[in-house]
């Protein structure tokens, strides 16, 4: 049961990461409509290796979790946006700049909701 609530709970923050991703606001809702692998790549990403990671380390300290849970997500989310950003081919170096520092920005944000989770996976708190 906590692995289903976990499950949910990681979509909710990879939706919540996707609304608070700063290049929302700066270039609006096209980045999202004209580059939807990167909608899926977020579900996918904090669904499947945060539960991954959630299960293999469930018996750990909820921070600690959290620590593990967050490096691993973020780190596939860098790699997939820096691979991104080699095939646009941009020329403009303030173009990459700009997505790999909002990127790193949306990693900060995503921090509070996967804390939330973790802490209420651990703990048998009613939601």
């Amino acid at each position: 049961m906590k692995r289903i609530i976990f499950t949910t709970s990681m979509v909710l923050c990879a939706a919540a990461a996707l609304l608070l991703h700063p290049l929302l606001y700066v270039v609006g809702i096209v980045f999202y409509t004209g580059q939807p692998h990167i909608v899926i790549h977020y579900f996918l990403t904090y669904t499947i290796i945060g539960t991954l990671l959630w299960y293999l380390f469930r018996r750990k300290v909820w921070w600690k979790q959290v620590l593990i849970i967050f490096v691993g997500v973020n780190i596939v989310l860098f790699s997939f946006m820096i691979t991104l950003l080699s095939k646009m081919n941009i020329n403009d170096g303030m173009t990459g700049l700009l997505i790999i520092s909002t990127s790193f920005g949306n990693a900060l944000l995503s921090a509070i909701p996967i804390c939330i989770s973790c802490y209420y996976s651990q703990n048998d708190t009613p939601v």
